[in-house]
């Protein structure tokens, strides 16, 4: 059992980076490094009923509750042995980065100094469906639980938020290397601070058995999902 031919998947990627970098001789023992890099790479995942085979999608109106539609909610229809019917957006999960890292070289007689500092943000987010609806029947006859009688074995409302976390991350060190005679002898110091934040909240709500669909009048007008 899987999807039903009119329904599509569609899953879309992008990704954008940009890293500027500078390199100074300040003095003829001193020099200096700066690069800073910024990263996007976001992925969409969403679901559509289409017209495959003479299909009739519904519209969001009948699927949805006010104030929600395809772009921001999730509705599945599953009939067990058959198929399963999905509409609306599923997910958009987004990296997003900055890293600034600076080092600076000196050198005095004998002695290679090195110093640098390293900060990265980090805050990816993800945002799932705000509203998600779900019915499960156990087949497509008139008993209780069957698609033709209205009464799914189990109906499913959920509702999510947002997830984001932030993490900033700062680090810097300190390097001397000397030479005595033939033995080089190195000295290194390093520091790092990390900070999180992090926010996210669900909702669920769930009946089994529950009436799920009603059956339409005869001035109804009928959809079909095959």
């Amino acid at each position: 059992m899987g999807a039903a031919l009119s329904t599509t998947e569609s899953l879309s990627s992008s990704v954008h980076t940009l890293t500027l970098g500078l390199t100074q001789l300040l003095t003829a023992h001193i020099s200096n490094g700066v690069r800073v890099n910024y990263g996007n790479h976001r992925v969409s995942s969403k679901y559509a009923l289409d017209h495959f085979g003479g299909a009739v999608p519904p519209p969001d109106s009948i699927l949805f509750p006010s104030g929600f539609s395809s772009t921001n909610g999730f509705f599945e229809f599953l009939v067990m042995g058959a198929a399963n019917f999905i509409q609306g957006k599923f997910g958009i999960d987004e990296q997003r980065q900055i890293n600034f890292i600076d080092n600076l070289s000196v050198t005095r007689s004998s002695h290679q100094l090195k110093f640098g500092v390293d900060y990265r943000w980090l805050a990816p987010f993800s945002s799932p469906l705000s509203y998600g609806q779900a019915g499960i029947f156990s087949g497509m006859s008139n008993s209780p639980g069957g698609a033709l009688s209205g009464t799914a074995v189990i109906a499913e409302s959920l509702a999510i938020r947002s997830n984001a976390l932030l993490a900033r991350n700062f680090s810097l060190y300190g390097q001397d290397t000397w030479k005595i005679t033939t033995y080089r002898i190195g000295v290194l110091f390093s520091a790092r601070a990390s900070e999180f934040t992090t926010m996210s909240a669900m909702a669920r709500s769930e009946a089994c058995p529950a009436t799920f669909l009603t059956r339409p009048s005869s001035s109804s007008r009928r959809h079909s999902f095959l």
